[in-house]
């Protein structure tokens, strides 16, 4: 993959993770506002407010690592195939393409 790609796949990942959690937060906060309603050092905040902050948080954290899986899966694929290549034959446990 070139280094654009890669750029691309991490950034479109968090950003989708972003949205997603941060529906998912303000659903929850809508739904069950009594699991959102103690802010830091007691003070009462908005449950919608603080599920969507919370749920975006974790959906860029949990989006850009399923990102960088990808890439990381992608690449190795890309090696074991170049690797197959440059050998002529299969290396983990295939056939020999030349028999």
């Amino acid at each position: 993959m070139k280094w654009f790609a890669v750029f691309a796949v991490g950034c479109l990942g968090a950003l989708v993770g972003m949205l997603l959690g941060g529906v998912f937060g303000y659903a929850a906060g809508q739904v069950a506002p009594e699991l959102f309603q103690q802010g830091p050092a007691g003070k009462v905040v908005q449950p919608r407010a603080v599920g969507l902050v919370g749920g975006a948080t974790a959906g860029v954290l949990l989006g850009g690592g399923l990102a960088v899986f990808a890439i990381a899966i992608q690449t190795l694929s890309q090696w074991i195939g170049a690797t197959r290549d440059r050998q002529g034959r299969a290396r983990f446990g295939g056939e020999d393409p030349d028999s």
